[in-house]
């Protein structure tokens, strides 16, 4: 798309506390990295994985640049998202259908 960023989102950047937002973050998390990133170090994701709340999950895209600029590991970028996407999107679903499930056969007690 040949946009570039601002000035004061490059500097906002720097002043972010990412380890700390990790830690406090309380939903589910993807972390996705390029195994041949030039501009981020491996270690950095792995570092943020090891302090993550669970549920995590870290993907390390073989071969992969900081860009995903081959379309092969782009691909595989958005096939890991939409995987993710589709076994939460499931997961909701079992918890309401087991819900369902326990109200029908009445062993869910309703507090009011």
């Amino acid at each position: 798309h040949g946009k570039k960023l601002n000035k004061a989102f490059y500097d906002e950047f720097f002043t972010l506390n990412i380890p700390k937002a990790i830690k406090e973050f309380r939903k589910p998390l993807l972390i996705i990295h390029g195994e041949k990133d030039e501009a981020i170090p491996l270690s950095d994701p792995e570092e943020l994985f090891k302090i993550a709340n669970t549920p995590k999950k870290l993907v390390i895209i073989k071969e992969a640049d900081h860009r995903f600029t081959s379309r092969k590991h782009f691909r595989k970028l958005l096939k890991t998202i939409d995987e993710f996407i589709q076994r939460k999107e499931k997961s909701k679903g079992n918890k309401t259908l087991l819900r369902n499930e326990m109200l029908k056969r009445k062993m869910l007690v309703r507090v009011k």
